[in-house]
């Protein structure tokens, strides 16, 4: 049995070629490694044996793609399965990616999840913020509050909040301190911070 192939490639990445299986995108592929595949950019007919063996080209290229990007920093699986996604990939292909991923210990939204936090905490940002943030990377409830338990100080961030308001208002100068005072909450408020931890922060501030 006979398949179509079409392979093309963009003027800003002719090192890149991309590949259609039957009308189907299958993902992206350097063009070097294509051969003997590669012929032109015209649909051309493949048997299935060549088929099966530029899908397995894909998926291992698919794989060692995923791999490199884990090892640069930490991602989310969504985040990882928009990465491929991006490259055009076949979602039987990203799945058996994530899957290698997974079963490598490369790729755990659980590891992500207490690094995220932590990270974030650390920096100062407010519950809410990193609730948003994570949601945004698909990661459930379940991975974060855990985190949240063992490494949220409640003392510790109205600390660093107060410090944060002496530093606003510093930087808003000679202005009356009602003006301070409304333009602190609205800053720290459009910054994720919960209007009772503000008032709270604002009062050890002063004192």
């Amino acid at each position: 049995m006979m398949n179509s192939l079409l392979i093309t490639s963009r003027i800003e990445a002719p090192s890149s070629a991309r590949i259609k299986l039957n009308n189907i995108w299958w993902g992206t592929l350097p063009v070097k490694v294509l051969h003997p595949f590669f012929v032109s950019e015209q649909e051309q007919e493949i048997d299935s044996e060549a088929e099966n063996r530029l899908i397995q080209k894909l998926s291992d290229y698919a794989r060692d793609l995923l791999f490199d990007y884990l090892s640069k920093a930490e991602h989310s699986e969504a985040s990882c399965v928009n990465y491929l996604k991006r490259k055009r990939f076949h979602p039987t292909i990203i799945n058996a990616a994530i899957e290698a991923a997974k079963s490598h210990n490369f790729l755990s939204d659980s590891r992500f999840a207490e690094l995220y936090v932590r990270s974030l905490l650390e920096a100062g940002k407010s519950r809410r913020y990193i609730i948003a943030k994570l949601r945004l990377q698909k990661i459930p409830a379940s991975l974060y509050e855990p985190v949240f338990e063992e490494y949220y100080d409640p003392e510790e961030t109205l600390e660093r909040l107060s410090d944060e308001i002496v530093r606003l208002c510093l930087s808003y100068g000679d202005i009356p301190l009602s003006k301070k005072k409304e333009k602190a909450f609205a800053s720290l408020y459009r910054r994720g911070w919960e209007l009772d931890i503000i008032h709270k922060a604002w009062k050890k501030s002063t004192e």
